[in-house]
């Protein structure tokens, strides 16, 4: 399958109408989406099997196009090869969806593991943090009572000299 490139507007589109040139520009972009939406979906298939289900997509997803004809599929080759290309194109999606799948289950996997290390570490930060703040107020209370027995000691000395 041969890559498109895009070609920028030239001069000889400014001839166009401005409702032509929106219209062309729409256009465009609606074939270079429906192009890289094939071209994905048959990617690792053989390549006259690329050739046919790029066909069909495009003219599935062309507004303009017209169906496609119920004779197509009258001869056993032509059923054959659409089933093949149809069987090829469900295994891509099957593989791509479960893939998607166990990339989402790995990272919610992930990401519950993280939160339970944040839970556990905000856990451990707010013990810490109540343990300084209970040391403080016991440190606090501990001053305080050494100045009550040491002013008790000294007031206690200085009646006991002044007795004796």
């Amino acid at each position: 399958m041969e890559e498109r490139n895009l070609v920028p507007v030239s001069m000889e589109a400014k001839a166009l109408s401005p409702q032509a040139l929106k219209q062309l520009r729409t256009q465009l972009s609606g074939d270079e989406l429906n192009y890289e939406v094939a071209r994905q979906a048959v990617k690792g298939l053989a390549v006259p099997t690329q050739v046919l289900a790029v066909k069909f997509a495009a003219q599935a997803l062309s507004s303009s196009a017209p169906t496609v004809d119920l004779q197509e599929c009258s001869s056993k080759d032509s059923y054959e090869t659409i089933e093949t290309a149809f069987s090829g194109l469900l295994a891509n999606l099957t593989a791509a969806n479960s893939s998607l799948y166990a990339r989402e289950d790995a990272l919610r996997t992930d990401a519950d593991a993280a939160k339970a290390r944040w839970l556990d570490a905000q856990s451990a930060f707010r013990t810490a943090q109540a343990t300084k703040d209970s040391a403080k107020s016991a440190a606090t209370y501990a001053d305080g009572m050494y100045t009550k027995y040491s002013t008790a000691v000294t007031e206690g000395q200085t009646q006991y000299d002044q007795v004796c």
